[in-house]
């Protein structure tokens, strides 16, 4: 590979070594600089840099991916959370521009605000799509105008799904003009801190642990799942992640007579012990206007962890779910969610059989496995993925 100089561009990234927040763009970028590439990130914050990376804060970063982090902080609407983004668009703009010339590789995480900042600074471009970026392109009234410049000046765009690439394509309302890949996000070696989970008690014996992780949000539909486990005093819903809707899903699960632990944002580690320790892990996401997941790295983690899932069947996650262990079921859907439930939760063999499956498949979403096809997208390897 030589030593190519990549400079990445990001809106999401760790502020620590256990922080999950943006993990797979710092475990892509630490992945290619173990192969030998000489790799810089342009973030909002500059408080973590993994080895053999150089990270660096852009003027402004800071205050929208505080707190709820960018797409919820727009979502709730107000002049505050519009002008963190305008200033921190400005400040990656003004970060991008001066790096013109320093690398041969711009990689922009996210389309907007990063594939513009990512094209401003030269050299090939290749863009990448979550999920909240093609969604923030199509509400945004000039959202087709700039899909269809990202696609005519980028060298590549990555789709972490078919569906983030059918919802894109639409958008442009003509063939696309830049080569495409689909590829997901990877899924690093489990490194559980099981130590780290001695601030929490313990499930109580004879209980089930139903796990969930991720932002509090409405997106992430766990009022849906806390109504379709009324009634279930078998189970322990164990809550990993914090949000706005903390509050809210806390009443809600003590008015239905839920066992339900929340535990609040936890490390990258202790979320691995979590998941050794789990009986079921489940995804009840929501589309929420033109949101939805694009593939969510917690479904692939569960499913390496051995865990069977259930999972609502949106946006990336059907493709990247295993058929035989993961039950899909229709978002916002409560009995839909309990008659799902209930099968895993009352057979102890199926639980296994599902999760067995699960492990065999996630075996294809390892960063091992992933990174080389990523290297090849990002270095200039024309190979369509169809």
């Amino acid at each position: 590979m030589g030593r190519a100089e990549l400079r990445f561009f990001t809106t999401s990234f760790p502020r620590t070594p256990g922080d999950a927040g943006g993990g797979f763009v710092a475990a892509m970028a630490q992945g290619l600089a173990a192969r030998g590439l000489r790799v810089s990130v342009e973030a909002p914050h500059a408080g973590h840099a993994p080895p053999g990376v150089s990270v660096r804060a852009y003027p402004g970063g800071g205050a929208l991916l505080a707190g709820a982090g960018a797409p919820d902080a727009l979502d709730g609407g107000g002049w505050r959370p519009l002008l963190s983004a305008v200033t921190a668009s400005a400040g990656l703009m003004g970060r991008a521009i001066s790096t013109r010339g320093t690398h041969d590789v711009a990689v922009g995480h996210w389309l907007v605000p990063c594939g513009p900042a990512a094209l401003a600074a030269g050299g090939r471009c290749v863009l990448y799509a979550h999920g909240s970026d093609v969604a923030l392109l199509e509400m945004l009234p000039a959202g087709p105008m700039l899909a269809r410049m990202l696609d005519a000046r980028a060298d590549r765009l990555v789709f972490v799904s078919r569906d983030l690439a059918g919802r894109f394509a639409a958008l442009l309302g003509r063939p696309g003009r830049a080569p495409v890949s689909i590829l997901p996000m990877g899924i690093a070696p489990p490194a559980p801190d099981s130590a780290g989970l001695s601030a929490w008690p313990p499930a109580p014996p004879g209980k089930l642990r139903l796990l969930t992780v991720g932002r509090l949000v409405p997106l992430k539909g766990f009022d849906v799942l806390a109504r379709a486990l009324s009634g279930r005093l078998d189970v322990v819903w164990i809550v990993a992640g914090d949000g706005p809707e903390r509050a809210r899903l806390q009443t809600m699960a003590g008015e239905l007579g839920l066992d339900a632990r929340f535990l609040g944002a936890v490390t990258t580690g202790v979320r691995d012990a979590l998941l050794t320790q789990a009986d079921l892990f489940v995804l009840p996401s929501r589309p929420l206007g033109a949101r939805r997941e694009g593939t969510p790295v917690a479904l692939l983690e569960a499913q390496a962890a051995g865990l069977p899932v259930v999972a609502s069947a949106l946006g990336g996650v059907p493709e990247a779910a295993c058929r035989e262990g993961v039950t899909l079921v229709p978002p916002d859907n409560v009995e839909a969610l309990r008659a799902a439930l209930a099968p895993l939760l009352d057979d102890a063999t199926r639980r296994r059989e599902a999760g067995a499956a699960n492990a065999r498949f996630a075996t294809r979403y390892a960063w091992e496995t992933l990174l080389p096809q990523h290297a090849e997208a990002i270095l200039g390897a024309h190979r369509q993925v169809q």
